[in-house]
């Protein structure tokens, strides 16, 4: 198992129990419609975070140093998915059998999670295009948030599946962050949302999604971080 860059083979801890594969359950108001039996579920497209738990023997290691590594939030990849990565928050509480040798801890910790609704895939190599049109395969069963990077100059449309995207008087491009829903320079120290028109962040379908652009500037490339997810 590995969290935030720590893997638990060069900790030297044992897992004794891998965190469960959840499916993040969907956001559903259940609405009472006068004269309907029962109650009509009506879902807004998102999913909730949910719980999860593992345990962890110390091996020898102590609880300072145990905690210290599941601490906070960051990346977590099981050892039976090793392809998909969760955001996750610790909360590591010291439970069950406890049992030292000298200075060694032999105790088990029960970790309990808050795990944010995604596997992202592990890896996810960006795609470029460089000619139009393109191509973009999302392989996840959800749809994703890209980022898109555009190097490109004067005034240009892209289309990226139905999501219609315009930008004004570009000097050498733009990031579009779907996720933040906000488009920056390319080093990404300033907003430029003022030189693009959208009536919504693009977003990734599962299977093939066509990009194409038109328009008098000049496009070099886009390379778009897919951000591949099951859930």
């Amino acid at each position: 198992m590995i969290y935030n860059g720590g893997d638990s083979r060069e900790i030297d801890v044992i897992v004794v129990k891998l965190p469960d594969l959840h499916r993040a359950p969907e956001n559903v108001d259940l609405l009472k419609v006068k004269g309907r039996n029962g109650r009509l579920e009506q879902a807004d497209g998102t999913c909730d975070t949910y719980q999860d738990s593992m345990k962890i023997n110390c091996n020898g290691r102590t609880l300072r140093e145990v905690y210290a590594w599941l601490s906070g939030a960051g990346w977590l990849i099981s050892s039976d998915e090793p392809d998909r990565r969760v955001w996750v928050s610790m909360h590591p509480q010291a439970k069950n059998s406890r049992f030292r040798v000298n200075e060694a801890c032999f105790d088990t910790i029960t970790v309990t999670m808050h795990c944010q609704p995604f596997r992202y895939f592990e890896p996810d190599e960006p795609v470029t295009v460089l000619f139009s049109p393109g191509e973009i395969q999302n392989p996840g069963t959800w749809y994703s948030e890209p980022v898109i990077t555009i190097r490109a100059s004067g005034d240009i449309s892209v289309l990226l599946g139905q999501y219609q995207m315009d930008f004004e008087g570009l000097t050498d491009g733009i990031i579009v962050d779907c996720e933040l829903q906000e488009c920056f320079t390319l080093d990404r120290t300033q907003l430029m949302n003022e030189w693009a028109d959208l009536e919504e962040f693009p977003r990734l379908t599962p299977g093939v999604n066509f990009i194409q652009w038109s328009g008098t500037g000049v496009v070099e490339s886009i390379t778009v971080e897919r951000r591949c997810r099951d859930k």
